[in-house]
C-alpha cells in the first residue's frame, strides 16, 4: 500500500490516496450536514453526537470498513499498538464561501481522518490547516532534501494539507487543527471520522475494561 508518512511536530500524519474507496455512497448520504463556522466566529453550541448526522457512516458499513481496514493496515505495519479499533463518530462537513472552520481538536478518540470524497479543482478551496502541539518549535532553519515538502518542520507553527480528490488524512486526535477560509465559490465538503480503541486496554487502575457484556 503506497502511504506517505509525514512526521509533524513529533506527530504522526498519515496520508495517502484511497483510489479504491468507491465516493458515490458517501456522495448519497442525505443526513444534515455539519457546517463549517462563519469567518467571523459562530457559536456551534453543544454537539449531540448520537445523532445520525455524526454517525453517517454507519448507513454505509462497506465503505466504513473499508476506510477502518486503512488504519489497521497502518498501525499494524508503522505504529504497531496490539489493540483493535472502531470508527466511532463520523460527519460530513460542508464549507461555504467566505466561511472557514474554529480550531479545536478531538476529545476521546485517539485517531481523526478526514476523507475527501468530491472534486476540487477550483482555486481558492480551503486547506485542512494543523497547528503545531509543540510550546516551543525550534529555531534551526535546515535546508530539506526535498523541497516538496515545504518549509522546514523545525520553524513551522502549522500546516496546511489541500484537498485532493479521495486523498485520506489520517491524524492524531490532539492535534488542533481547523478548515482554512473558503474562497472558491463551490462549497467544500469532506467526509470526517473518529477511530478509538476497543478494550480492554491499559494496566493496573488506568485499566479500561470491555463491558459490552455486563448487564446495566
Amino acid at each position: 500500500m503506497d502511504v506517505g508518512h509525514l512526521p509533524l511536530f513529533a506527530s504522526n500524519v498519515f496520508y495517502l490516496q484511497a483510489d479504491h474507496i468507491d465516493a458515490e455512497p458517501i456522495k448519497k448520504i442525505d443526513h444534515g450536514f455539519v457546517k463549517a463556522a462563519q469567518y467571523t466566529g459562530e457559536d456551534v453550541g453543544i454537539i449531540d453526537t448520537s445523532k445520525p448526522n455524526y454517525r453517517v457512516l454507519d448507513s454505509i458499513p462497506e465503505t466504513k470498513k473499508a476506510l477502518l481496514e486503512i488504519f489497521k493496515r497502518i498501525n499494524y505495519d508503522l505504529l504497531k499498538y496490539d489493540n483493535d479499533w472502531a470508527i466511532s463518530t463520523s460527519w460530513i462537513t460542508v464549507t461555504e464561501k467566505g466561511c472557514d472552520g474554529q480550531l479545536h481538536s478531538h476529545r476521546n478518540c485517539f485517531y481523526s481522518g478526514i476523507f475527501y470524497f468530491d472534486h476540487y479543482e477550483e482555486e481558492g478551496v480551503s486547506p485542512l490547516q494543523i497547528l503545531t502541539p509543540l510550546q516551543y518549535h525550534g529555531g534551526y532553519q535546515l535546508k530539506r532534501v526535498d523541497e516538496a515538502f515545504g518549509p522546514p518542520v523545525t520553524v513551522a507553527d502549522q500546516w496546511e494539507i489541500p484537498p485532493q480528490h479521495k486523498k485520506l488524512i489520517l491524524f492524531p486526535s490532539y492535534l488542533t487543527h481547523k478548515i482554512g477560509k473558503q474562497k472558491a465559490a463551490k462549497p467544500r465538503y469532506s467526509l470526517a471520522f473518529n477511530i478509538v480503541p476497543i478494550p480492554p486496554y491499559g494496566v493496573a487502575d488506568s485499566q479500561a475494561l470491555d463491558l459490552s457484556n455486563v448487564n446495566s
